[in-house]
């Protein structure tokens, strides 16, 4: 009759070290063959037989099966059985998972060991007993082995050619035997999703139209045909297993290298020398031996001409109202002010005409102001400097708040034509959305020249720059940083605050 016991779990590593302590050299020899066998790629038929031949060597006349679980169709299926009879193999060859259905498919059945004592009066081999007649069998222990969902994987069996009931010793054997089995098959059957998930994305890959590619530490692994004629490559062997830095401009080397998800506006290097502009977008990509990084690489030379275009657009529309308020409206707004004043002369002052010469004088002041605001950085007096002086005195004085500049030597000369008035205008936007935060007490801000690029830091004591880039104003930030070739990162220092970075290539070394 069989009977069930409870299933009592030890340390697998313990047990291991414990039977290697008192192994016969036989035993060496088949755990060393199991070992170097669960670490390549054979299939599971071949690591189910090594591990059967292992588990034979702890007893002697001990005779090992494995079998696996169909879930579909309700039964257990060989695994391995390399010392059984092979009449008895093809008789067994499938078990219904059910009660009264042998050791094993009971033991599957009912997620529990199984040990028979005696095969021959053991109301569960009622239907297999001239198998085991045959095959001189008169004892089997079984033991299920489950997945992390507690669904069963399969059955580990010990049979014996004498009727015998299992030690205590003897269920933690087969207990451990059977974590074994659940570990070599788990693992090949992750390694089978894993490679078959890496073939459909090689097969997705293969038919994507955009250019992709999946690097592992700077190494890549895989390109796509997209990316082979996008870097007018002569073929995918000409991108795998070499270093992704070789088609990467060294202007973004730091940006694709360290991008391991989101995107980026980067430049590229073809097979002929020719940078180009893409749009790199990153996510964690999954292999088999590797943890890797995928890249599709978008041209955007057409996306980025229409973004300079639009920036251009609005700068030349930006000159021109603030030329149309300086040279038009407070000129109009002065002659007003000149014919009030001859106004008051010539008659008493009325309330009426002292409350408009306060409105006109008001209206003057702030279309100056704004005629400011809007003025070019080559228009203003001192350039970016003058520029960032007085965007620092009216963000403080309107916002009540202390607003320091420092702009080291030679910082301004490094920069190119028109970076300055991208610059300034990157500064206007994130200053304000700071200023009006409402969380900022002070504002830094630092140019300077620090060895190949032009770097400004405007850093601020509250956390509104964590947010910036949610805002919808850091979209043109970033348009402006691509149109001059600059980039843009957000931090937190790990003391307080929070800090917009601006690094921009040096036209030249100077000084």
């Amino acid at each position: 009759m069989g009977d069930v016991v409870t299933l009592i779990r030890h340390d697998v590593r313990r047990d291991a070290e414990a039977l290697a302590t008192t192994a016969p050299q036989l035993m060496l020899g088949a755990q060393a063959r199991l070992l170097s066998l669960m670490g390549s790629d054979e299939p599971l038929a071949v690591l189910l037989d090594a591990l059967a031949r292992y588990v034979e060597t702890w007893a002697p006349g001990m005779l090992c099966s494995v079998l696996l679980a169909d879930a579909e169709r309700g039964v257990l299926v060989g695994g391995a059985a390399p010392s059984l009879p092979q009449p008895y193999v093809a008789a067994t060859s499938e078990v219904t998972i059910a009660e009264g259905s042998g050791c094993c498919g009971t033991s599957a059945f009912r997620k529990l060991p199984v040990y028979a004592m005696d095969l021959l009066s053991s109301p569960l081999w009622t239907a297999w007993r001239p198998a085991v007649e045959a095959a001189q069998l008169r004892a089997c222990w079984s033991e299920p082995f489950m997945d992390s969902d507690n669904e069963v994987l399969g059955t580990l069996a010990m049979y014996f050619r004498e009727t015998r009931e299992p030690s205590a010793g003897e269920r933690t054997m087969i207990a451990f035997a059977a974590s074994l089995a659940r570990v070599v098959v788990q693992r090949h059957r992750d390694l089978e999703r894993l490679r078959q998930s890496e073939e459909n994305f090689r097969c997705l890959g293969e038919t994507c139209p955009e250019p992709l590619i999946v690097h592992s530490r700077g190494t890549v692994l895989y390109a796509n045909p997209a990316f082979v004629h996008l870097l007018e490559l002569s073929s995918a062997a000409a991108a795998v297993n070499h270093p992704l830095s070789s088609f990467v401009d060294v202007s973004s080397q730091v940006d694709v290298l360290g991008l391991t998800q989101g995107r980026r506006i980067a430049r590229l290097r073809t097979a002929k020398g020719r940078a180009i502009s893409v749009e790199v977008i990153a996510a964690p990509g999954l292999t088999v031996e590797h943890a890797s990084t995928v890249l599709v690489c978008r041209d955007v030379a057409e996306q980025l001409s229409l973004e300079r275009s639009a920036i251009d657009a609005a700068d030349r529309e930006r000159e021109r109202i603030s030329i149309e308020l300086h040279d038009n409206i407070s000129q109009k707004l002065a002659g007003s002010k000149f014919m009030l004043a001859s106004a008051k002369v010539q008659a008493p002052a009325s309330d009426a005409l002292l409350q408009l010469q306060a409105v006109l004088e008001e209206v003057a002041r702030d279309t100056e102001e704004l005629a400011g605001w809007l003025r070019p950085v080559g228009l203003r007096r001192d350039g970016l400097k003058g520029a960032l002086e007085d965007l620092a005195h009216h963000v403080a004085h309107e916002h009540a708040l202390r607003f320091d500049v420092y702009i080291g030597p030679f910082a301004i000369a490094a920069m190119s034509g028109d970076s300055g008035e991208h610059l300034y205008r990157m500064v206007q936007s994130a200053a304000i959305f700071a200023a009006e935060a409402g969380d900022v007490a002070a504002i830094d801000l630092k140019l300077q020249l620090q060895g190949p690029h032009v770097q400004l830091k405007l850093a601020i004591d509250g956390t509104a720059f964590t947010r910036l880039d949610a805002a919808p104003d850091f979209k043109a930030l970033r348009y402006r940083a691509r149109r001059i070739g600059a980039t843009l990162s957000l931090e937190a220092p790990p003391a307080s605050g929070s800090l917009l970075r601006i690094a921009l290539p040096a036209v030249e070394r100077v000084g």
